[in-house]
């Protein structure tokens, strides 16, 4: 029982920690995967047009074949970053309205309790002129 209830705490601490990551690095690291991949088509391109430089077609094939594979991989990746940023969007302009809605709750309980005490303090200054009229004292 103890250590199922370590690998719970483990398993949240690392759930926590992979949320933690610096989404700004992550955008960083799949912007420079898409320009390796660029840079390698280039020279792709460059040994293909060579005269000298000739390979096998079936080399070329897996060569392009890989590429392709990279090129849909960064592609998804690069959605699901998309996807991330906006809901990180979302997730903020929701939390900041919800943060506003209860700070415009606590002002509001504020302001009616201060209005509260100013009648009350009121009330009282008037009771202590009655009685000082009643009882001749000024």
């Amino acid at each position: 029982m103890p250590h199922a209830l370590a690998r719970r705490a483990d398993a949240r601490h690392h759930a926590r920690s992979s949320q933690t990551i610096d989404m700004a690095w992550i955008d960083n690291v799949v912007h420079e995967l898409v320009h390796a991949l660029k840079r390698q088509l280039s020279r792709f391109k460059n040994i293909e047009h060579r005269a000298g430089a000739a390979k096998s077609p079936a080399a070329m094939a897996r060569a392009l074949v890989a590429m392709e594979q990279m090129l849909e991989r960064l592609l998804r990746l690069e959605k699901e970053r998309e996807q991330a940023r906006a809901m990180r969007t979302e997730n903020v302009d929701d939390a900041r309205a919800a943060l506003e809605a209860r700070l415009d709750e606590r002002l509001a309980f504020i302001e009616e309790q201060e209005r509260r005490e100013a009648e009350e303090e009121e009330r009282r200054c008037e009771e202590m002129i009655e009685t000082m009229a009643v009882t001749g004292t000024a």
